[in-house]
C-alpha cells in the first residue's frame, strides 16, 4: 500500500482480507499521505484527525499482516511443493 503521485493511493489485494475498522484505519493512513508523504509530527497529527487510535490500530496491522492465511502470503505456494 502506497500513496503515490496526482493523488492516488494503491492498496495491496490482501487489505480486503482485514477486519473493516483495519482497512478504514489502512485507507485514511495511505490518504494522509497526500499531504504528507512520510510518517512526520505533521501526519501524525492529520492521522489522528480522521483515525484517533492510529497507534494501536498501527500495531493490529502489523499483527493481520503476519497472520494472513497461509495462500494470501506473498511467494510460492506451499501446496504445490518443489515441481
Amino acid at each position: 500500500c502506497e500513496a503515490g503521485p496526482a493523488g492516488r493511493i494503491s492498496l495491496n489485494w490482501r487489505a480486503l482480507l482485514l477486519p473493516l475498522p483495519l482497512l478504514e484505519h489502512l485507507c485514511w493512513h495511505e490518504l494522509c499521505h497526500l499531504r504528507h508523504m512520510n510518517h512526520s509530527q505533521a501526519y501524525r497529527a492529520e492521522l489522528t484527525r480522521y483515525s484517533p487510535d492510529w497507534p494501536g490500530c498501527e500495531k493490529a496491522l502489523d499483527r493481520a499482516w503476519r497472520n494472513l492465511p497461509w495462500w494470501a502470503l506473498p511467494g510460492e505456494d506451499p501446496a504445490q511443493g518443489d515441481s
